[in-house]
C-alpha cells in the first residue's frame, strides 16, 4: 500500500520476494513517479517491470508499458479515476 496523494501512507510488506524474481509493478498512474521509484528502490534485488494506465511525461519514472501519455504542463487539472472516492 502506498499513497502519496490523498495521505502520506506508505507500507511495505517483504513477502516471498527472492534476489532477481521478476515483478510487475501496476499502478493507475505514474504522476510524479515517486511510489514506483521508492518501492523499486526498497526491493532493489528484484527484476522490476511497470505497468501504468496513464503517464505523465514530466517526472522521472518511465514505465515499460502504459496506455496513454499526457503531460502536466499542458494538461494540468485533476484526473478522477472512477473507481476512486474524492472529498
Amino acid at each position: 500500500n502506498w499513497s502519496t496523494r490523498d495521505f502520506p501512507f506508505q507500507q511495505i510488506t517483504e513477502g516471498p520476494l527472492i534476489p532477481g524474481s521478476k515483478v510487475l509493478l501496476v499502478d493507475d498512474i505514474c504522476d510524479s513517479g515517486e511510489p514506483l521509484v521508492r518501492i523499486k528502490e526498497i526491493f532493489s534485488f528484484c527484476n522490476f517491470d511497470t505497468a501504468v494506465l496513464l503517464y505523465n511525461i514530466d517526472q522521472i519514472h518511465i514505465p515499460t508499458f502504459y496506455a496513454q501519455e499526457f503531460s502536466r504542463k499542458t494538461q494540468p487539472e485533476f484526473i478522477n479515476f472512477w473507481w476512486e472516492e474524492y472529498k
